[in-house]
C-alpha cells in the first residue's frame, strides 16, 4: 500500500463510522510488540506467516462463533 501500512490501514477502518467486520492480521513480524500493535490498531487475531490452512480456520471459526472440529 503506497500510504499506508497494515496496522495504518486497520486504524483507518476501525475509525469510521461503518459497521466492522473481523480483522485476521498475518505478518513475518513475530515480537511480541508486533502482536500488540496489531491488536491496538483493532485486529482481532494475530498470526505469524507461515500459516497453514488448519491454523487460519481455528481463529475464523473463533470469530464466526462456530466450534473447531
Amino acid at each position: 500500500m503506497p500510504k499506508l501500512d497494515g496496522y495504518g490501514f486497520l486504524r483507518e477502518l476501525r475509525g469510521q463510522d461503518l459497521p466492522q467486520t473481523p480483522a485476521i492480521m498475518i505478518s513475518t513480524e513475530a515480537a511480541g510488540h508486533d502482536r500488540k500493535r496489531a491488536l491496538a490498531a483493532g485486529a482481532n487475531h494475530y498470526l505469524i506467516k507461515p500459516v497453514k490452512p488448519e491454523q487460519f480456520l481455528v481463529p475464523v471459526r473463533l470469530l464466526l462463533g462456530e466450534e473447531s472440529p
